[in-house]
Order: C-alpha cells, then structure tokens, then sequence
C-alpha cells in the first residue's frame, strides 16, 4: 500500500513504553541529518551500524513454486527432469500447507546461479507447472537489549484457546508466543476447531521444528512482546480476537525466507490478518514466491514494520515492508511525545504508509516491575490491532478498505523533520 500516506496511529489510553533496542542494524552508513540529530539528542536505543539484516544467501538450495493443480506424480517427474545433470540432494516441503512450496538442497559443488537461471529459462519455454523459483536466504530477527524475565515452561496451550473460531484472527510470524506470560488476556489462542488428522494442532504452527510446539523460545521473548501488544490493545477495546502463532524464528533470533514462505501459506485460509514485524534489506528480483502469496492472498492484510535503521527506504529498500501490494501495510515508528518520528525508525514516502507508536512501549514483567521496548516491530502490532477493531465490524471489508477506515481515525500530523515529510501525515487519536 505504497504511494499514498504515512499515518501515525494512537488509541484511548492503551498504556505502553520503551527503551530495549529492537533496531535493524544494517548499513554501514546512515543518512548524515539523522545521525547527527541522534547524537545531538543523545539517543541512547539508535542504530550501531552493525548489520544483521542483510540475507545470507545459500549456496546450494532452492526453493521451488509449483501450480496448485499439480500431483506429487508430476512433482516427482519435475524434481527429476529439471535436475538430470545436478540431482537434487534432498526436498523439504512446507507441513501442513497448499502442497506448491518446497526447498531442493543439492551437493556443495552446485553452480547455484546457473542452475536457477537455467530452471527459469525452462519453464518460460517448457511450462510444466513449476512457477517460480528463488534463492533460500537466511537473516538475523530484530536486535533488542531486554532479555525478558517471563515463564518458558512447556504447559500446554490448550487451557488458553478460543472456544469458538468466529473471532477476527491475526496470524502472528515470529518466534513463537510464550503462552505461559502471565499478562496476555486469556483465551486468545486461534481455535482450529477445523482440526483433523492431517493438521494435528489445536491452534498454530513451529516451522522450525515442524510441531505444534510454538512456545517462544527465543531469549528476547520477540513474539510474546508482539502478540502482547495486540492482545493488550483489542482487550482494553473490547474485541473478541484470536492470535494464530506461527514460529518462524529459531531460539537464537534467525529466520529463513523458506520458513517464511511456509508460515504465509499455512495462514492463507485461516487469518484475516497477518502481523510480520521483521524484514531483511536489499533488492526484491529474488523474492518472486513471497510477492506471489502475497498477491494470491489478496483478501488478507499484510502488516509490516518498516525497520529500525533510521534510513529512508525509498533508497535503500527493505522487505516485506517495501513491497508494493495493496494488501501490504509498512508501519513506521512515532515518538512518545507524538510529535515526530522515532530516531531510530526507517521512514520513506514510498515505502511507508503509517506511524504508529513505537517508542517507550511498556511491557510487564512482574506484578512490580514494567520495563519498556521500542522499535518499529511494535508500532505494526498496534496497528493490526485498529485493524482488526475495524474489521470486527464489518468483515466483508477488504485490505483497501481497511486502509482507508484507517484514515478516517486520523488528524494531521505536524511533523518537524523534513525528512520525513509524506503526500498525508495523519495521527489516529
């Protein structure tokens, strides 16, 4: 949804805060006007420049998008025939999804680029039903200085699960949810009352280890804080909500395009919203899967948070954030004082579409202690939160539509930076 604003969104008196240092550390130069106002101003949660975010790229796995009519006999016969000089060592399909996404590994000596370039060579010339293919890649999740005190023990999570599946659901990919945190409003868990013997989970999904275990267990607790601030913002709002955890984050904070593209297929016909607060920085010619769920699942919001490197994304992109989809919300951090944007936050005319806020976001971590995270990755939740208000409404509203009764929450902004100067600057009281 680029092109046409960038909004800053608050709510009633949803009290949140922050300090813990959720940035995306990337490049090695930052714009001179922010850095320098960074340092005049102390800013103590700003980029260091170390980066995080680039994709590692494989040197030796592909991930292949078949047509969805295809059986695995022709599955078989392709994974065959395009590999008849350079077998592929091993496939890895998504669990529990449409069945058109895969991983082939081949061996160490593999001439990876020309091989992709050679399978898309074919099947512009040679249509068998193979539809895309990209490069697999690897990136570091979002860097944050607070290492979380709250519960991972393995109880179950069936005590916390919706007992209907009529609510709005939001699918949350990340590192999991800590379903034991003491302060998430309980039931909130996705209810699969569509559960069967080929998807043996009452609620969400781990594509790490291929289970039903979707505990956090990554030390910063990232998806816990995520789903916190979603839970917390529709419960004091009154909303019914079901959060559908997908893990899609190792416990050491690494994900990988292909778990990724699994986690947005397995939530393609059970949420209604889609909360993604990561992202990776560069150039999106090797991101054809991604834009094609993204364009196939045209009826789900997509909401992403736009980075935290201070840079304007309009030059130096950052994804899935920068992709130009209508269904495809980018979210910006504001400042705590509502006047402007965070320091640390990406920001861009094209690239984002709504501030929201982003800095000193409290978390709980006892009954005496809060302490506060900060980063754009829960400005985004906050606004999959509006949304689903809205959208709890009126749910025949599609993603244009929800972005526009956005809008209508909104009042000018009158932002003192330049830099980030945008066609609509709108704050949501």
């Amino acid at each position: 949804m680029k092109h046409i604003k960038a909004f800053i969104l608050t709510i009633l008196s949803i009290t949140f805060l922050s300090c813990d240092t959720d940035y995306e550390n990337t490049f090695q130069e930052i714009d001179t006007v922010h850095l320098n106002s960074q340092k005049a101003q102390n800013c103590t949660i700003c980029p260091t420049l170390t980066p995080v975010n680039i994709p590692v790229f494989s040197k030796n796995e592909l991930i292949i998008q078949y047509a969805q009519e295809l059986s695995e006999n022709q599955k078989n016969y392709l994974r065959t025939s395009y590999n008849e000089s350079d077998p592929i060592e091993s496939f890895e399909v998504c669990m529990y999804c449409d069945g058109t996404i895969e991983k082939w590994t081949y061996g160490p000596s593999i001439d990876l680029e020309h091989k992709k370039a050679s399978i898309r060579s074919r099947k512009k010339s040679k249509p068998e039903g193979l539809i895309n293919v990209d490069t697999e890649f690897t990136f570091t999740m979002e860097n944050e200085s607070l290492a979380s005190s709250s519960t991972t023990s393995t109880t179950n999570y069936f005590p916390y699960i919706s007992n209907n599946n009529n609510d709005v659901v939001i699918a949350v990919l990340d590192s999991g949810i800590d379903y034991n945190y003491p302060y998430f409003v309980s039931p909130y868990l996705y209810n699969s009352s569509i559960a069967s013997p080929f998807y043996p989970s009452g609620s969400g999904w781990n594509f790490i280890t291929n289970t039903d275990g979707f505990l956090d267990d990554y030390n910063l607790k990232h998806g816990t804080k995520v789903s916190y601030i979603i839970n917390k913002t529709l419960d004091n709002l009154g909303v019914n909500h079901q959060i559908l955890p997908i893990k899609v984050s190792s416990s050491n904070g690494s994900a990988s395009y292909f778990k990724i593209l699994c986690g947005i297929n397995f939530t393609s016909n059970k949420a209604n919203i889609v909360q993604m607060s990561f992202g990776w920085y560069g150039e999106d010619e090797d991101n054809d899967i991604f834009k094609d769920l993204i364009h196939r699942n045209s009826n789900i919001l997509y909401v992403t948070s736009a980075g935290n490197n201070a840079t304007n994304t309009d030059e130096k992109y950052h994804f899935p954030s920068g992709f130009e989809y209508n269904n495809i919300l980018s979210i910006a951090a504001i400042n705590t004082a509502k006047t402007d944007i965070a320091l640390f936050s990406n920001y861009g005319e094209e690239t984002v579409d709504f501030y929201a806020p982003g800095e000193n976001i409290a978390f709980p971590v006892s009954s005496t202690f809060t302490d506060s995270i900060s980063g754009t990755s829960f400005a985004a939740p906050y606004v999959s939160a509006i949304a689903a208000k809205i959208l709890n409404t009126n749910r025949t509203l599609t993603p244009s539509q929800l972005e526009n009764r956005l809008i209508l929450y909104g009042a000018p902004l009158h932002a003192s930076n330049p830099l980030i100067r945008t066609k609509h600057e709108i704050i949501i009281n």
